[in-house]
């Protein structure tokens, strides 16, 4: 078979002071991601230093930045991800689609409604 990924996916998690929440995030994301074998995915933990305000639209403009510095070939697309959001979903597919997305349209928190 054709082992070829038909998605390269570079996820941006923009981080600060939630170490607990990055175990689970990681522990949680690379045994979902790796059941995905269409996609070929990196994950960019992007952490703000200091005591400022935290900027989360920032870190993702670094974030995507500085992955595409990392590939001779470019990412297909970009999902930019909460540290404390994790998919539940195994139809949630983290590949590349035509459009845009919103990946969470709900959480356990809401009781999986919208607010």
């Amino acid at each position: 078979p054709n082992c070829t990924a038909k998605h390269r996916v570079a996820i941006i998690v923009p981080y600060r002071d939630r170490q607990q929440h990055l175990a689970i995030f990681l522990n949680h994301m690379h045994p979902f991601l790796m059941k995905q074998q269409v996609i070929e995915y990196g994950i960019f933990i992007v952490e703000q230093q200091g005591n400022s305000e935290f900027n989360r639209a920032k870190l993702f403009n670094v974030g995507f930045v500085e992955s595409n510095k990392m590939r001779d070939d470019e990412w297909q697309c970009f999902i930019f991800h909460d540290v404390d959001l994790l998919p539940m979903d195994e139809r949630n597919l983290y590949t590349c689609p035509r459009q845009p997305r919103h990946m969470s349209c709900a959480i356990d928190k809401l009781n999986y409604k919208l607010p």
